[in-house]
């Protein structure tokens, strides 16, 4: 839980900025090629390379396997809605893949 609570996710207006362990690294929207999804996580393709962004924890019941929530606006939502935010950010549909 502390280690989900020292990283984020922070959706500006322009950019995406995963912030993880005090690194900070800036994603903008307009690099962004394609977003490709699989179970709970999402590759972004990039003009030049990739970035994953996958939970950054779970919460475990027996064999049940549930990502922790995302904090948008400081209300629980869906981890899942990220995806679709940054999506709408940049203008690039979701693509399931296997």
């Amino acid at each position: 839980h502390s280690v989900a609570e020292a990283n984020e996710f922070v959706i500006q207006e322009t950019q995406l900025d995963i912030v993880r362990n005090g690194t900070i690294k800036t994603v903008p929207y307009d690099r962004i090629k394609a977003i490709q999804l699989r179970t709970d996580r999402a590759t972004l393709v990039l003009d030049k390379g990739t970035v994953v962004i996958k939970p950054f924890a779970y919460l475990s019941a027996g064999r049940a396997k549930v990502p922790v929530g995302w904090q948008r606006n400081g209300l629980d939502v869906p981890f899942e809605l990220l995806f679709e935010e940054i999506s709408a950010r940049s203008g690039i549909p979701l693509t399931e893949t296997e």
